[in-house]
């Protein structure tokens, strides 16, 4: 589902023009699926190990994954990187959702700030019926404003900015991919297409004439699988493009690209494009529809609810995998990592012991200041407040500066290429390599060797292009 990352199209990709970001779009889409599907390949195997048994989709993750192959170091840095990736969405996601609750109900930003993460939050941490009907409502509005504001713009085409500065298609690039991040949700699809498999083997007679063998049936569910990847994941690209084509070929976005003032010619100076925020531009979108400015909005705040309660119940996931981190790291507390890890980073013994253990020193400080809960266990109360008050602080912090596009270019810079094309590279590309070394031989799978060595690279270069290009232009 379309979620925040679609408001953040806009003025990121105007520079670039709409045939240079739709092409974008598809690149990074086509990138996002290869990563989904070496997520997919580790998680099947992990479901398929003869030497586990695991009892939900968490065990077959791409922790679990990083765990088994790389040790308790990596899956630690891992781990913390999730947590970063996730604080950095809630901010933008509060920072954001702030101004437009603020724009909404006539308060102060950030008492919006502070409504929004404390009434959503507080939904979330309530119980989990209630945060799936929040969540269905959501999402059929955010779909309803959507194809109004589709319908609304495709009435007000104007010449399109077809092409751009090509140079600014970098600066492009991080926040695009986070709006086409959506491999989280691969693990859950994936035991899920397993539980499927299993009743649906179970209420088949074994003596039945049409049984299927168990590698059928198993290439069966990948097919399956697969197409459930690209088509779901498809539907959001089209949707994305279509924005983009209506706010690319608006009076608007010719206004912006000529510098001129967002809503006409003879305004403040504080109406000019260089400080405008998402929700500004949004607002002066549907400048002149008679209840334009609230349905934009309506659908500016749906979008970023959906992305929001998705993000919240990551951090909490993670911030729960943390403390069974810690307690499997405890279980080997005397031992240095011999994992593949340490010979991918190689480390002095005592420093891979204190970096697998980093998980349970972060848990005992969570501890402390928490009310609750156990060593390995933690409480509701402890899982949601360590989730909403960190990044609710930091965008109170950041007063009125909008935090939007600079928390999600952040996470898309660096977060999202390491833990969704990085990673699951690595592990893929391990897995391949054991197994081909094996007696077991190598087995069939989503990818091949060449398309996880080409995943790695690509992904490091991307990171080290983003810090090659931070530097030279701070």
């Amino acid at each position: 589902m379309v979620g925040a990352g679609i408001l953040a199209l806009p003025l990121n990709t105007l520079e670039t023009g709409l045939m240079p970001s739709a092409a974008l779009l598809i690149g990074l889409w086509l990138y996002a699926i290869t990563g989904a599907l070496l997520i997919a390949d580790t998680s099947m195997k992990g479901l398929n190990s003869s030497q586990s048994s695991p009892a939900n989709e968490e065990a077959i993750g791409l922790l679990a994954a990083v765990q088994r192959r790389f040790g308790g170091s990596a899956a630690s840095l891992y781990t913390a990187l999730y947590l970063v990736l996730n604080f950095l969405c809630l901010v933008a996601y509060i920072g954001e959702a702030g101004g437009t609750v603020a724009a909404l109900a006539g308060v102060p930003k950030t008492m919006g700030e502070v409504l929004f993460a404390v009434l959503v939050g507080g939904a979330a941490f309530k119980s989990d019926a209630l945060l799936d009907k929040v969540n269905s409502t959501v999402l059929v509005g955010a779909l309803v404003a959507f194809a109004a504001i589709l319908l609304i713009g495709a009435t007000r085409l104007d010449d399109p900015v077809l092409f751009g500065d090509i140079t600014a298609v970098p600066r492009a690039l991080p926040v695009l991919q986070v709006a086409m991040t959506f491999q989280p949700v691969v693990p859950a699809l994936v035991w899920r297409f397993k539980q499927k498999a299993r009743q649906s083997a179970a209420l088949t007679p074994t003596d039945a004439p049409h049984t299927q063998p168990q590698g059928a049936a198993d290439e069966e569910m990948s097919s399956k699988l697969r197409w459930s990847l690209i088509i779901g994941s498809g539907i959001p690209l089209l949707m994305y493009l279509m924005w983009e084509t209506v706010f690319l070929s608006s009076p608007l976005a010719r206004n912006l690209k000529e510098g001129l003032s967002l809503y006409g010619e003879g305004l403040a100076d504080d109406a000019s494009p260089a400080a405008a925020t998402v929700t500004e531009v949004l607002v002066a979108f549907m400048g002149g529809v008679p209840g334009g400015g609230p349905l934009v909005l309506s659908f500016s705040l749906a979008a970023i609810l959906t992305s929001f309660l998705g993000c919240v119940l990551s951090q909490v996931d993670t911030i729960r995998q943390m403390a069974s981190l810690d307690s499997l790291s405890s279980k080997h507390r005397p031992q240095h990592d011999s994992s593949e890890f340490s010979r991918l980073l190689p480390l002095p013994p005592s420093s891979s012991s204190r970096l697998a253990l980093l998980p349970a020193a972060v848990w005992r400080l969570v501890r402390r200041n928490g009310s609750g809960g156990s060593a390995t266990e933690p409480s509701r109360s402890q899982l949601y407040g360590w989730s909403l008050v960190p990044p609710l602080l930091a965008v109170l912090a950041c007063g009125e500066e909008d935090v939007f596009g600079r928390a999600l270019d952040l996470a898309g810079a660096f977060c999202d290429p390491i833990l969704f094309g990085l990673v699951p590279g690595l592990v893929a590309y391990s897995d391949i390599r054991r197994r081909a070394a094996s007696a077991e031989g190598e087995s069939g799978g989503f990818v091949s060797e060449s398309v996880c060595v080409g995943t790695i690279g690509l992904s490091a270069a991307f990171v080290v292009e983003e810090l090659v290009r931070r530097c030279i232009t701070a």
